[in-house]
C-alpha cells in the first residue's frame, strides 16, 4: 500500500516537470537549434516565424511560416507540426519521428536537362528521414523541353493531399491531387537510392494531354511530305512533326525504372471512352489494354494487348520497335513494325487516312485503289529506317477483304464487292481466290496481280465472271 503514494508522488512530480520545462528551456537557443535542423534536412537557408511547443503527450513543436528556397525550389509552409522522437529529452538531439505540413507550397524553378530519366545518383544518404502527412498541399512545375521539338508544359497541382514515408536513401508515397491537366490524380510508388530505382502507380481521370505536352512551333522545314508522320510521333527519340490530343482519358498507368538506363510504362484505360485527335481527325478510343512502352538507353519498343477503337472502326494489337545496333556503323536506328487488326471498317479508316497523311504518296496511292468495304482482318510489318517507310516495297500488308471497291488506276476499271485475301507485298498488289462484280457481273475464282511500284503498272486480272440475267 505504501507503494502507491510513492507511485503517485513520481508521477505528479514528472508531469510538473514537463509542464514547466517549456520555460526552463530557453526559446531562442531552441529555435535556433531548429533552424540549423531544417537547413540541414532541405539543403538550404531556411526562416521561421512563431515557434511553440508542447511535450504532452508527446514532444511537438508547431512552427508557421517556415519559407526556404535556393536556385532550384521554393518552399513555403503555412504552418507546420513536427513531432521529435521521444529520445530527444534525454540527448536533445532533434529526431523526427513523424511531420504534419498545412498547405504547403513548393514551386519547382529548375528541373534537369532534355534526356534526363531515372534519379541523380548524388541524391543517394540525403532524404531526410520520417513519416510525413500533407493537406492541401499545392507543387508547380515549370514547362521544358523534352528534345526534339516536343515541350513539357507548366504544370500545377492543387489539394494535394497524403503521405510520404522517408528514410535515408528510400522514399514512398501515396498522394492524391488536382492538377492543370487533369481532374483527379492518385499517385502512389516509391524510390529507392541506390541502386536509383522507381516504382510509380498513376491513375488519373479526365486527362488533356495538350495542357501536359505541346509542340515547339519553330523548326517546321524539317518535315518531309514523303516521310509518314505516324512513325515519328511513335518515337521520343525522333522529331515530332505533329502532336496528337487526347481528352477525356481516365487511366491506370504503371512507371518503373532503373536511373537513366531503363524506363517501363504500363497504360490501361478501360472504364470510359476517350477521344484522340490528329490533324482534325478525332478517333473515339473504347478501351486501351496492355499498352506497354519500354526504353533502354536509345532503344524502345510498345507493346500493344488491345486497342479498340469506335471511330473508325477497328481492333488492334501488335509491336513497335526502334533499335540502334552495335554493328550498325552508321547509327541510323532500325524500325520494326509487326500490327494486326479485326474488324476494320477500310471506309472510315481511308477517310482518316487521307484526312492524315494528305501529302504522302503511298497513303493516297493505296487508297486510291481501295475505296472501302470491309476487312474481317488485316496485318502491317515493316523492317528498316526512317526512310524506308515512304517506300512501299519496305511494307508488307495483308487483309481478308469483304465487299471491298476497287479502282484500278489508268485502266478506267473498277471491281465492286471483291472478296477474299489481298496482299501488297514488294510493292505489288495481289489477290486470291476472290469473288467480285466487274459491270454487275458476278465472278469468281479471281486472280489479281497490280505492280504499284513502277510507272508502267504490271497488271493482271483474272476472274470467271457469270453473265448477268
Amino acid at each position: 500500500m505504501k507503494k502507491r503514494p510513492i507511485l503517485a508522488f513520481a508521477s505528479l512530480f514528472l508531469l510538473s516537470l514537463l509542464l514547466a520545462s517549456s520555460y526552463l528551456i530557453e526559446r531562442r537557443p531552441l529555435q535556433d537549434h531548429l533552424l540549423d535542423y531544417l537547413e540541414q534536412s532541405l539543403k538550404c537557408k531556411a526562416s521561421v516565424g512563431a515557434v511553440t511547443w508542447r511535450w504532452l503527450p508527446v514532444p511537438t513543436i508547431t512552427i508557421s511560416q517556415l519559407r526556404a528556397e535556393t536556385k532550384s525550389f521554393a518552399l513555403v509552409l503555412p504552418k507546420t507540426r513536427l513531432i521529435l522522437n521521444p529520445k530527444f529529452l534525454i540527448t536533445g538531439e532533434m529526431s523526427l519521428a513523424y511531420a504534419k505540413l498545412f498547405e504547403p507550397n513548393l514551386t519547382i524553378k529548375a528541373t534537369p536537362p532534355p534526356g534526363w530519366i531515372g534519379l541523380n545518383p548524388s541524391l543517394a544518404g540525403t532524404f531526410t528521414t520520417g513519416h510525413f502527412s500533407i493537406v492541401d498541399g499545392s507543387l508547380s512545375l515549370p514547362g521544358q523541353s523534352l528534345g526534339h521539338d516536343l515541350l513539357l508544359q507548366a504544370v500545377t497541382m492543387t489539394g494535394i493531399n497524403g503521405a510520404v514515408r522517408s528514410r535515408s536513401n528510400s522514399l514512398k508515397f501515396d498522394l492524391r491531387a488536382r492538377s492543370s491537366f487533369a481532374r483527379a490524380l492518385t499517385i502512389k510508388g516509391g524510390i529507392d537510392l541506390p541502386p536509383e530505382k522507381y516504382r510509380i502507380n498513376l491513375v488519373c481521370e479526365d486527362l488533356d494531354s495538350s495542357q501536359l505536352l505541346n509542340q515547339s512551333p519553330h523548326d517546321s522545314a524539317q518535315t518531309t511530305p514523303e516521310t509518314p508522320e505516324v512513325c515519328a510521333v511513335a518515337s521520343p527519340l525522333e522529331r515530332v512533326p505533329s502532336l496528337p490530343v487526347v481528352t477525356g482519358l481516365n487511366l491506370s498507368a504503371h512507371f518503373e525504372g532503373l536511373a537513366g538506363d531503363h524506363f517501363q510504362l504500363q497504360v490501361g484505360s478501360k472504364k470510359k471512352p476517350f477521344t484522340l485527335s490528329w490533324h482534325g481527325h478525332n478517333f473515339q478510343i473504347e478501351k486501351v489494354d496492355g499498352l506497354t512502352l519500354d526504353r533502354q538507353n536509345d532503344d524502345f519498343s510498345i507493346d500493344i494487348k488491345e486497342l479498340s477503337v469506335a471511330e473508325p472502326k477497328f481492333l488492334l494489337n501488335g509491336h513497335i520497335a526502334r533499335k540502334v545496333t552495335d554493328n550498325n556503323v552508321s547509327q541510323v536506328p532500325e524500325w520494326s513494325v509487326d500490327l494486326k487488326g479485326a474488324g476494320i471498317d477500310l471506309g472510315a479508316v481511308r477517310r482518316a487516312i487521307l484526312n492524315i497523311f494528305k501529302e504522302n504518296t503511298i497513303a493516297k496511292k493505296v487508297c486510291v485503289i481501295v475505296r472501302g468495304g470491309q476487312a474481317t482482318t488485316a496485318s502491317y510489318s515493316f523492317q528498316g529506317g526512317l526512310a524506308d517507310f515512304k517506300e512501299l516495297k519496305s511494307m508488307k500488308i495483308w487483309a481478308d477483304a469483304k465487299d471491298v471497291p476497287i479502282t484500278l488506276p489508268g485502266l478506267g476499271l473498277v471491281i465492286d464487292q471483291a472478296s477474299g485475301p489481298i496482299s501488297i507485298i514488294n510493292g505489288q498488289l495481289t489477290g486470291r481466290n476472290l469473288t467480285a462484280t466487274i459491270d454487275k457481273s458476278h465472278g469468281t475464282n479471281g486472280d489479281l496481280l497490280l505492280d504499284l511500284e513502277k510507272d508502267q503498272h504490271a497488271f493482271q486480272l483474272e476472274l470467271d465472271l457469270a453473265a448477268d440475267r
